[in-house]
């Protein structure tokens, strides 16, 4: 596990990891870290849709998202340590539109 993980794993706010369906987290790839400032950091790799990640997260948090750029491979450890490896889905969801 790389220094920015490791960092990155102890900053995690276990209430608002919680709070969220680890499910969604490992089919659209993210990782709630915590509030700071009015702003929920999130983790993302530049694969990740960041536009149904912050409508999901709207759900539950009041606070503006700010995304955290990791690499996909260490978003995919980041996420093995709270998701089971069934769970994360090989892609990130791209989103709700249905084939025409």
């Amino acid at each position: 596990m790389n220094a920015l993980i490791l960092r990155l794993k102890n900053s995690i706010d276990h209430n608002i990891l919680n709070s969220i369906d680890k499910n969604l987290m490992g089919q659209y790839h993210f990782v709630p870290i915590s509030v700071k400032d009015s702003f929920l950091f999130v983790a993302v790799s530049k694969n990740s849709n960041k536009d149904e990640i912050n409508a999901i997260l709207k759900k539950t948090f009041q606070q503006s998202i700010k995304f955290m750029l990791v690499g996909d491979d260490d978003l995919k450890e980041l996420l093995g340590s709270f998701v089971s490896d069934e769970s994360i889905s090989q892609t990130p969801t791209a989103g709700t539109v249905e084939p025409a």
